[in-house]
């Protein structure tokens, strides 16, 4: 596996079930891991001849539906590397049930979709510590991801920098705030936090739909570029050294949910692939280049159908054409 090969990772989410007469596979931790494990076994058997052998990974994201050492395992077994463990929110037991019964009436994969996060921070912290535990088998480097609003008007944030700083491998990845913050404010919040060297190493998730979001939230600013340029101008100057990856999350404009179809919608992906791949022809980036999918799990199969296979062969090419300066 080349270093400068790229690496693509789904998030675990978009593998979970969502079968709505097998609710078992949904709601229960060994059904929803095994589920997960069998969605991207097959994920890996349709990409990796694209992608080559070993660069089609998953980002664990470790909810309370999730059974980590299990998953860990059955991934190992599978040879599926885990690149990334995604930070699970929080959501109280109470905040919980009336977000379930919100839900109630609705499709029973936004029931799953809603359990897919942690109770407590104590139980937050106890999943992580499982996700890293199984990251440590993995190459470097060792990524958390985590989400900027953790630290608006929040601890949240700081506790978890705390938490990781007992693992000297570990880096956090963290991507933005669309709602409270725009793009130059999400980049001077991670250099900021960049500038601690004394605890875990801060580097972006650049998540493109969010990125897109952001622009829509602040719309009536003139100052706040495309993702795209945003993207481009990183790549292209020092601060490339705090890409850690890129998120290729679509958006629809207005759309309130950005994890949807990565197949269509206002972001130009492949030229997003391009320009990761000329910056691995710079040599800028910190680590070898990475793109995370972020889909709903509903578009599972549609991901992987005719479409979804020239889509991301497509990403192949435009990245290799970067790369090779074409």
């Amino acid at each position: 596996m080349s270093k400068e090969a790229l690496q693509v990772s789904f998030s675990s989410i978009s593998c979970a079930p969502v079968n709505v007469y097998r609710p078992h596979e949904i709601l229960l931790p060994h059904f929803v891991t095994t589920g997960i494990v069998e969605r991207a076994s097959h994920i890996k058997e349709i990409l990796e001849p694209i992608f080559e052998e070993g660069n089609v990974g998953i980002s664990l994201h470790p909810a309370v539906v999730v059974d980590v050492p299990k998953a860990a395992r059955l991934l190992e077994q599978a040879h599926i590397p885990i690149t990334s463990i995604d930070s699970p929110d929080i959501i109280p037991h109470m905040d919980l049930l009336k977000k379930l019964v919100r839900d109630h009436g609705r499709m029973l994969s936004q029931i799953g979709w809603s359990l897919q996060n942690v109770s407590s921070e104590k139980a937050q912290h106890q999943k992580l510590t499982q996700g890293i535990a199984a990251l440590h088998k993995q190459q470097l480097p060792h990524i958390v991801r985590a989400p900027a609003h953790y630290w608006m008007h929040s601890r949240r944030g700081e506790v978890l920098r705390k938490s990781l700083a007992q693992y000297p491998d570990v880096i956090l990845a963290i991507e933005i705030d669309a709602m409270r913050q725009t793009p130059d404010e999400y980049i001077s919040f991670l250099e900021k936090l960049r500038e601690d060297k004394e605890s875990v190493p801060v580097y972006a998730d650049i998540d493109l739909g969010h990125l897109a979001e952001s622009k829509y939230f602040n719309r009536h600013r003139a100052d706040v570029p495309d993702p795209l340029v945003i993207l481009e101008s990183l790549l292209h100057s020092q601060q490339s050294s705090m890409v850690a990856l890129v998120s290729l999350n679509q958006y629809q404009e207005g759309d309130v949910e950005t994890h949807r179809n990565i197949l269509h919608g206002n972001i130009d992906l492949l030229r997003a692939a391009r320009l990761v791949g000329s910056a691995v022809r710079g040599g800028t980036l910190p680590f070898g280049p990475k793109v995370l999918v972020e889909a709903h799990p509903i578009e599972y199969d549609m991901l992987l159908g005719p479409e979804g296979v020239i889509f991301f062969k497509k990403i192949k090419q435009a990245f290799d054409q970067g790369k090779e300066g074409k």
